[in-house]
């Protein structure tokens, strides 16, 4: 009669070979979405300027000029909301990463 073999545990090398397929997996997961990254943030700043341009152009509409200040001039004027920390935060990006020139009224990135 032929004796049954138990076996209880993987053997080491299926367990480097569990490893190094999870590992390609990964770097290729990562390569992927990366770039992905980067096009969504330049699209989102894309977006942010044309709506700040926009914006000041529409205040140039209503006022006569534009906005003096800009991103502060919008807020006061009450073409940007400045309620509630997340749109407080939204603003001090745009502060942060993007320059005004009053004489034109265009935003660009710094």
């Amino acid at each position: 009669m032929p004796s049954i073999v138990c076996r209880r545990a993987f053997s080491l090398v299926e367990l480097i070979a569990a490893a190094v397929i999870v590992a390609v997996v990964a770097a290729a997961t990562v390569a992927t979405i990366t770039p992905m990254r980067a096009k969504a943030h330049q699209r989102l700043i894309r977006e942010q300027l044309a709506a700040l341009n926009a914006l000041s152009h529409e205040y140039l509409g209503d006022q006569g000029q534009y906005p003096p200040n800009g991103v502060e001039s919008l807020i006061v004027a009450g073409y940007l909301p400045d309620t509630g920390p997340d749109q407080q935060s939204i603003n001090r990006g745009f502060r942060r990463d993007f320059r005004y020139d009053s004489a034109t009224g265009i935003f660009a990135k710094r």
